[in-house]
């Protein structure tokens, strides 16, 4: 995964900004609406080797896509977990569009297209949301059925989730104090409460029990293959 910045949150313009996303998260196309003719975003996290965390805040609101020329030049394959703080986020992949608030969450993947916005919450014109990537084969190693969790609109709840939402914000607030070793050594415990918070939802827990076929696991691993090669 790319190495992202510290955890101080500077200022960027939309230039700034779309270079930065490029080079810390993925390659899309990002349109930075202006609202009384003026804009502003802050981007800042910390990467831990197999995941990144980040938190974005802005002013406006804030669209970006991802189609088959930026999968084409763009090798990552990550896992995204998206919430928002302080916002409305509207996500659209293979086919499916998902609507996020405050105490909700969704996956999706950077191996296909989409499109989302990020909006203020209400009349406000604040935004703020944190987001996290995550290696795709390390979250797959311990949640085999990852797919079958993308799109969906999930809540908070507490348990898991709400462990996993209070790991991120100490990961952004005291993960850039740590060494390399250590951000390494969290890494697998960040991965985990994601893991833990799918586990202990309902949505999925017939998942994890039902038996799998080998006919059915190799027409997973075809689907998963072609999935990630759609740019090819």
């Amino acid at each position: 995964m790319n190495e992202v910045m510290p955890a101080a949150l500077p200022v960027y313009a939309p230039e700034e900004f779309q270079r930065i996303v490029d080079s810390s998260v993925c390659v899309m196309d990002h349109n930075l609406s202006e609202l009384d003719g003026f804009h502003w975003t802050r981007f800042g996290g910390v990467s831990f080797g197999e995941i990144d965390v980040f938190r974005n805040e802005g002013f406006g609101v804030r669209r970006g896509s991802r189609r088959a020329h930026h999968i084409r030049q763009d090798s990552v394959r990550d896992i995204h977990v998206s919430m928002p703080r302080d916002a409305l986020i509207s996500l659209r992949q293979n086919g499916t569009t998902v609507r996020l608030e405050p105490g909700t969450f969704a996956f999706s993947t950077t191996a296909i297209p989409y499109d989302f916005e990020v909006a203020p919450l209400g009349n406000g014109d604040h935004y703020s949301m944190i987001h996290a990537c995550v290696a795709s084969d390390s979250l797959r190693q311990r949640i085999p059925y990852i797919d079958a969790c993308f799109h969906k609109r999930l809540e908070l709840r507490p348990g898991a989730t709400r462990i996993m939402l209070s790991m991120f914000e100490a990961a952004l607030a005291n993960g850039g104090a740590l060494s390399e070793a250590r951000m390494q050594s969290f890494s697998g415990s960040l991965i985990d409460a994601i893991a833990n918070a799918i586990l202990d939802m309902q949505e999925f827990a017939l998942l994890g029990n039902v038996a799998i076929s080998p006919r059915q696991r190799v027409r997973d691993s075809a689907v998963a293959f072609i999935q990630r090669n759609l740019a090819d």
